[in-house]
């Protein structure tokens, strides 16, 4: 009865180790590419366009995991400055390489990622927000 429990433990522990490994992060060219791709498809970019941004982006990505790097163990308010200004560089670089009529439509797109994390994260804000007025009282 012993082994067939010890059996079983050791079974359902190696399922959750495989499970957790399913789930491993997008690498950096990856999220380059993807991102490069819906503005292609939202903007209508050249072939030409769209290197000059993946390139853009890659090193914009690059910055912002060392950022997020430094910043796990560290100040985490400065991270976010650091990668505000990141992010805003990589959007003034990418709107160099826009023409005049995309120009507009990466400022709408824009907006619209800026909204949909901050629907995304807002929960999370939200519930953090009650547990602490809920604690002060």
């Amino acid at each position: 009865m012993k082994r067939v429990i010890l059996v079983l433990a050791v079974a359902l522990s190696t399922i959750s180790v495989f499970a957790q490994d399913g789930k491993s992060k997008k690498t950096t060219e990856q999220r380059a590419a993807m991102y490069v791709k819906e503005l292609t498809t939202e903007l209508s970019l050249t072939a030409n366009q769209s290197s000059k941004i993946k390139a853009v982006q890659l090193e914009s990505l690059s910055k912002l995991d060392s950022i997020k790097a430094k910043a796990t163990g560290g100040d985490k308010k400065a991270g976010k400055k650091e990668a505000k200004a990141v992010n805003d560089a990589a959007n003034a670089s990418i709107k160099a390489i826009l023409t005049d009529e995309q120009k507009p439509k990466f400022d709408a797109w824009v907006e619209a990622r800026k909204e949909k994390m901050k629907n995304k994260n807002g929960g999370k804000e939200k519930e953090k927000k009650e547990n602490k007025e809920d604690k002060e009282n």
